[in-house]
Formats: structure tokens, C-alpha cells, sequence
């Protein structure tokens, strides 16, 4: 059986990411588990969390889903590092629209 490779405590995606000017409270804390990374999130003006799933870790990029359970607010999450300290984050928002005539 291979044998699989830990991630190193200081990879440069493991840590807490905000973003860089004041108009989202939204927080996302990544670490380490084996082979892969984790991620936590949750409202820093509330203190909600996500609910995080289908994660996915390559090519040093990091996808996940994160569904705020009070409100369903669904998005996908993207992160890739850029430079020491800097990630570039993407997301895409999932929204259920209506017909309304």
C-alpha cells in the first residue's frame, strides 16, 4: 500500500483568510487532516457556521461548498494562493430563482 503524504503545517493555505477590505464578515479557517485540507467558516458579525461540503484539494487549489444554514445562502468557494499571506478567492453564488409572470 502507498504511503500517504501528510500536508505540512505550513502550507501556505492553512490558516484563517478574511477579506481585505471591511464589506463581507465571512471567515474561513483551512487545516490540515492527512492527505488533504479542511475548512471551517462561520459569520464573524453572528458567530453562524457553515455548513462545508465537497471538498477538494489540487493542484494547489482548494474548492468547497458553503451553505449557511439559517438563510440556505449557497456558494461555491475556490481558493489558490497567490503570495505569502494572499489567496486569490472566487466564488460563485447558487440562487433558485422564480417565475414571476
Amino acid at each position: 500500500m502507498p504511503k500517504v503524504e501528510s500536508i505540512q503545517s505550513n502550507h501556505p493555505l492553512i490558516g484563517t483568510w478574511i477579506t481585505e477590505n471591511d464589506d463581507s464578515a465571512v471567515e474561513f479557517t483551512i487545516y490540515p487532516e492527512g492527505s488533504t485540507l479542511q475548512v471551517k467558516g462561520r459569520d464573524r458579525m453572528d458567530g453562524e457556521s457553515f455548513v462545508i461540503t465537497e471538498i477538494e484539494f489540487s493542484n494547489a487549489q482548494l474548492s468547497f461548498r458553503s451553505t449557511m444554514p439559517s438563510t440556505g445562502h449557497t456558494v461555491v468557494n475556490r481558493m489558490k494562493s497567490v503570495s505569502k499571506g494572499l489567496v486569490d478567492f472566487e466564488y460563485t453564488i447558487k440562487e433558485t430563482w422564480v417565475k414571476v409572470d
